[in-house]
């Protein structure tokens, strides 16, 4: 019988904006639940302050497996996670007929701990492992495009930045318009589009 009231913070896309934000929303405020934002950095802190504070934290787009494990009764996924995201996009590949994959990876655990996911799918497939592109500080799309061409793969997906993967594809594109497919994950479909 209340009636709901939105109450907004700009976190500028900075995870540690973010958490403050909502411990801020929690604390200050007494809000009842919080209704997050986009992407696995920001995400992922705040729902540790969610959850330290016990309040309802909901749909937060990302597919970071910290969202689940370990399960924590207050949180409320939307998005499936990566895992399941990569496990399509490898499936979808494999009915068109292709059969070599690059994976586009942040240079990081968590990029790292991407590929290893990617490449855990490939095998029980009996496909091998995944090209890895690796967005390191400084490297630009041209040279990116450049290996992903003189690799064999037929398909690339990502995890990363969506700017750095459209330049990619455009740098691809103008070499070899049709040597490679490329495929998005779930919260940059749009972009890519």
């Amino acid at each position: 019988g209340q009636t709901v009231q939105l109450k907004t913070l700009d976190d500028a896309g900075k995870a540690d904006k973010t958490a403050e934000n909502v411990r801020t929303l929690i604390e200050r405020d007494n809000v009842v639940a919080i209704f997050a934002g986009i992407e696995g950095g920001p995400c992922t802190r705040s729902l540790k302050v969610a959850a330290e504070l016990k309040t309802p934290f909901i749909a937060c787009m990302t597919g970071s497996h910290e969202m689940r494990e370990p399960f924590d009764a207050h949180v409320f996924t939307v998005r499936a996670p990566h895992f399941a995201e990569y496990e399509k996009i490898i499936d979808m590949a494999v009915s068109y007929g292709y059969t070599k994959f690059a994976f586009l990876q942040s240079d990081s655990d968590n990029g790292r701990k991407h590929l290893a996911n990617v490449n855990r799918l490939l095998p029980a497939r009996k496909l091998p492992s995944a090209k890895p592109l690796v967005m390191a500080t400084g490297v630009k799309a041209d040279a990116l495009a450049k290996e992903l061409l003189a690799s064999d793969a037929q398909v690339m997906f990502n995890h990363g930045s969506y700017d750095l993967y459209a330049d990619i594809i455009l740098q691809a594109r103008k070499a070899a318009p049709t040597k490679v497919n490329f495929f998005a994950v779930n919260s940059g479909i749009a972009q890519m589009a």
